[in-house]
């Protein structure tokens, strides 16, 4: 939306270029300038050393498409992010239905490494609980500074076989959270030891005065897995969101990760897109 173009302008000006062209609109022989395109992107730090740059948008107007200006547009941004940031890998998203764009990011961008992945949401309820009874005897709490090390330990174990190309799962991940969303991370703890977590955010989206829960991650450990822990944690992630006025929750998952899926779908989440993500670390052609 407008706020989302506005913030990151505002962020990153240098990722944000526009790719203009001249036409004679009003046919009498005078040619203007119009817009026919635009990039904007974004630098993301996962950990302290590696750096990300994200093509958040890239859009070529329909009648000036297949000319090369989104390819152009995209390795204008590329050469910024390089040279100021350093990246050492370039990540887009699309819908899995826009084929077109699949193939620009394959093929005329590089980015040869795709994740299909899938976002889920649904109505924050009121008073509906979705959690079952549990033969497990656990307690839910907020995430302690003591915890960091156990989570990020359990973490680094669940997410092993599913890498996000978004979200990179390390220790100053954790810190992050933390600090910054200290109030939206839970525990559930089994007699003193941590069973699983939930962490996560709230977005808000002004223009259209709408606030949108988000699991960033959640993790159940082996031991304690399919005993209600996971659907406790997010029925507890709900209220939290809830008390901010959020009003939808969504989560999101590779869309390999058959377990995660499953245990959404018998949340009621529903309303899946699925997305796929691109990457590569050969950035080589997109700097000459």
């Amino acid at each position: 939306d407008e706020f989302e173009v506005v913030s990151l302008i505002n962020s990153h000006p240098e990722f944000c270029y526009i790719a203009e062209a001249e036409e004679d609109i009003n046919n009498d022989g005078k040619k203007e300038k119009v817009l026919a395109g635009f990039a904007l992107g974004s630098v993301h730090m996962q950990g302290k050393r590696r750096c990300i740059g994200y093509i958040d948008w890239v859009v070529v107007e329909p009648r000036f498409q297949c000319l090369g200006i989104g390819t152009s547009l995209v390795k204008a941004v590329v050469k910024t992010m390089k040279s100021e940031f350093q990246i050492q890998r370039l990540v887009a998203d699309t819908p899995a239905e826009n084929q077109p764009a699949i193939n620009f990011f394959l093929t005329r961008i590089g980015l040869n490494e795709k994740v299909p992945h899938v976002y889920m949401s649904r109505r924050v309820t009121s008073n509906r609980t979705y959690s079952r009874p549990s033969n497990l005897n656990f307690t839910i709490r907020m995430l302690s500074v003591d915890d960091l090390h156990v989570v990020y330990s359990l973490g680094e174990k669940l997410f092993e076989r599913f890498p996000n190309l978004i979200r990179n799962w390390d220790q100053h991940a954790v810190m992050t959270q933390f600090q910054t969303d200290r109030e939206f991370s839970l525990v559930a703890v089994v007699d003193e030891q941590i069973a699983g977590f939930a962490l996560g955010t709230y977005i808000e989206k002004p223009l259209q005065k709408k606030k949108f829960g988000h699991l960033t991650w959640l993790g159940v450990h082996p031991d304690f897995a399919r005993q209600g822990v996971g659907r406790h944690l997010v029925s507890e992630f709900e209220k939290l969101v809830r008390s901010e006025g959020c009003q939808q929750l969504l989560v999101d998952t590779e869309e390999d990760n058959t377990a995660a899926i499953s245990l959404f779908n018998s949340l009621n989440f529903s309303h899946k897109e699925k997305h796929v993500y691109f990457s590569t670390s050969e950035l080589s052609l997109l700097l000459v």
